[in-house]
């Protein structure tokens, strides 16, 4: 089914391509490349996907937001597991006290959406302390606000570095996990909700490297932050985050089963 709607959307699109914001803003492409092409993320694997590598691939429009700091798309720092998925990520710089991220829009709210992406943390002159930095968030708000998803890192009291995740805007999805910087760690996550205004039904799920942390059964999930918008990096920077640089790479949702590692 994915592959016919694939082919339709291929004949009815055509590749458009604009340079704005952080070195592209890329339409839907007119033609999907070969299944496993090695520069490619393998649309077979999700009903989206991003690597943010060679322009015809690409099968979003971002829209991007850097009053503090830069983005654009840079060789990949460390070792990525999926070697053959492309050699660019999309690098974060924070340079000051203000907004920085990147926006998709996916054309409707989702009550049930799997995703999974990879990031690293390569630079953190500054320490974050206890706020929140958003990796990726999924909701109803065009900046990322009020996300029903959201995968965040943070500093433990010892300066350790932990990602973890929260639904329904503020409710934390199990506990935060050490990570270290210089190493690529892949988040996944479930938010899926029945579609009505009670709790049956409703599951939030989030995975780190493949390992679930933590699961949610009849969450009440908040309809109105059913993700429609899918978000990376963080609004409202405070001023502890200056100077830290973020990857991102291969992004990958989909509407009915989890993404495979390797987009």
């Amino acid at each position: 089914m994915k592959k016919w709607l694939l082919l339709l959307v291929g004949l009815l699109c055509c590749a458009s391509l604009a340079w704005a914001g952080f070195g592209y803003q890329v339409q839907m492409a007119g033609s999907v490349p070969a299944v496993g092409a090695s520069y490619a993320c393998d649309a077979s694997t999700a009903d989206i996907c991003e690597d943010w590598d060679d322009a015809d691939t690409f099968r979003l429009t971002w829209t991007d937001v850097t009053t503090g700091g830069t983005i654009s798309a840079a060789a990949h720092a460390g070792t990525l597991s999926c070697t053959d998925k492309g050699s660019q990520a999309i690098t974060l710089t924070y340079s000051s006290q203000a907004d920085l991220y990147a926006r998709t829009d996916l054309g409707s709210a989702q009550a049930v959406l799997y995703g999974s992406v990879y990031f690293i943390i390569t630079d953190r002159p500054n320490a974050i302390n206890g706020t929140y930095r958003t990796i990726i968030a999924g909701g109803g708000q065009t900046d990322g606000s009020s996300a029903g998803i959201r995968i965040s890192i943070k500093e433990s009291t010892s300066d350790q570095l932990q990602v973890g995740a929260f639904y329904n805007s503020t409710t934390q999805l199990g506990t935060f996990t050490n990570i270290n910087e210089d190493t690529w760690y892949r988040v996944s996550f479930l938010r899926s909700s029945d579609g009505n205004a009670t709790n049956a039904n409703d599951t939030v799920t989030w995975w780190l490297n493949g390992s679930e942390q933590a699961t949610v059964t009849n969450a009440d999930l908040v309809l109105v932050q059913h993700p429609r918008y899918i978000t990376l990096f963080n609004r409202d920077e405070v001023a502890e985050s200056i100077g830290t640089s973020v990857q991102i790479d291969n992004l990958e949702l989909d509407y009915s089963e989890m993404p495979s590692a390797c987009p």
